[in-house]
């Protein structure tokens, strides 16, 4: 899996480095200079607090707009309650700040986009011809991640993948 990270901030390029490591993908750092992903990538991922406010806002619109070929992350501490909304509603995953979380969700939407749309499952048991519990785990639990609290930062900030 190739994913786009934009950001300016050193510590975030080495930390992201480190966890696509992990997690078994390959990382392209990408700076403002560099055009935005447009299906080149498997998955992008955008630290909004490190990039300059007008290409903040490109990206925001951009993200708006419609449809993606891949899973898109943003992070940021500045969203509003109204642009976190109009994120989830377009399936862009929003959090806080990087952590594990991002590069397992975006590499759990990408794999799943990638199958037949009956076969969106985690439990080998379910697939087709199986004789187990046919019973499949809705595609939106799958990749959700419910708003959870941080604590005391921005008093009690969220985060969350968009439902599917």
């Amino acid at each position: 899996m190739l994913i786009a990270y934009l950001t300016t901030d050193e510590v975030n390029q080495d930390l992201a480095a480190r966890m696509a490591d992990e997690c078994g993908a390959a990382l392209v750092i990408l700076s403002p200079r560099d055009p935005l992903p447009d299906g080149q990538f498997d998955a992008a991922i955008y630290d909004l607090d490190y990039v300059p406010p007008a290409l903040r806002d490109e990206i925001l619109a951009k993200l708006l707009c419609g449809p993606r070929l891949f899973p898109v992350a943003v992070h940021s501490y500045n969203l509003i309650d109204g642009q976190i909304e109009a994120l989830f509603q377009k399936n862009v995953s929003v959090y806080c700040r990087l952590d594990r979380g991002v590069f397992l969700n975006l590499a759990l939407a990408w794999r799943l986009s990638r199958l037949p749309a009956g076969q969106r499952s985690l439990r080998p048991e379910s697939q087709p011809g199986s004789h187990g519990n046919s019973r499949q785990i809705p595609r939106k639990i799958l990749v959700s991640q419910r708003w959870r609290s941080l604590g005391a930062h921005r008093g009690g900030a969220r985060e969350r993948a968009p439902p599917r």
